[in-house]
């Protein structure tokens, strides 16, 4: 029986989570407070950290509310002050610490009613199973498997990539209610030491060999997925969501809901 092991929410896209016991449903699915916010150019696109490795020297850490950051960057010279802020009154001020920070005009946006995550008819959280980072740890020599991969949900009690068993199968973790799943495939982000954003040597390179003997060892994974760069599920809900998930909500199967009653996007 899976049950969710951990919860973590990502407040800004692109930055470390934080673990928290339980996290209330946004409507379409997603975690509250997840991706709330992201860091733009001037141009309006993303800061990407496979441009610039300064994004990985920022820490930001978070009151219970989410509302409060401190920002900082220990050990760099002559890098911004430490300083909180309230992101909802404040926007100004962190712009003008990040663009410091980063050397570049940046400015954060928000979306409290949605967030940014990646894809936006798959706008459920991730999830992932302990098996699975556990062995992608063990494999690739790299502790920090679940910083790199950014998961809102971890589960208990499935084996390695069982989480992409679950795809095209409803189911429901406490009060979410996902109608479909697709595994995540990744980009070059998560071979990068998430401490220094320097390529880690042969993670990717480790990580395909060890998912393709996974699945060539268990003929009930799909061996079509084995050379996929997967990691990771996306989760698309069913309707309008309310309540909410905590740590020790079982997962259970669920009959599909008719195409006619679910929510239009």
């Amino acid at each position: 029986m899976a049950t969710i092991e951990s919860i973590h929410i990502f407040p800004i896209k692109s930055f470390d989570g934080v673990a928290v016991e339980s996290a209330q449903l946004r409507e379409n699915g997603s975690l509250h407070h997840d991706r709330e916010y992201v860091f733009r150019t001037e141009s309006g696109a993303p800061v990407d950290s496979l441009k610039d490795k300064r994004l990985y020297q920022v820490r930001v850490s978070f009151d219970q509310d989410f509302r409060y950051a401190e920002f900082s960057m220990p050990g760099i010279a002559h890098a911004p002050r430490t300083t909180v802020f309230d992101l909802h009154h404040q926007v100004a001020q962190v712009n003008t610490w990040m663009s410091a920070a980063l050397g570049q005009p940046v400015h954060l946006t928000r979306d409290d009613a949605r967030g940014f995550c990646d894809d936006q008819e798959l706008s459920g959280p991730t999830i992932i199973s302990r098996a699975t980072l556990d062995r992608v740890a063990e494999v690739t020599g790299q502790p920090d498997v679940p910083r790199r991969l950014r998961t809102n949900i971890v589960l208990a009690g499935m084996k390695p990539f069982g989480e992409e068993m679950l795809r095209d199968q409803p189911f429901t973790l406490g009060d979410l209610r996902v109608n479909n799943s697709a595994p995540v495939l990744r980009c070059a982000v998560i071979k990068r030491d998430p401490e220094s954003g320097e390529p880690t040597a042969k993670f990717a390179e480790n990580y395909r060999h060890f998912r393709q003997q996974a699945f060539a060892a268990d003929p009930s994974l799909n061996q079509e997925d084995a050379g996929n760069y997967f990691a990771a599920i996306n989760t698309a809900v069913d309707g309008a969501q309310r309540g909410a998930i905590n740590i020790g909500d079982t997962l259970e199967m669920a009959k599909r809901v008719a195409a006619d009653t679910r929510r239009e996007r």
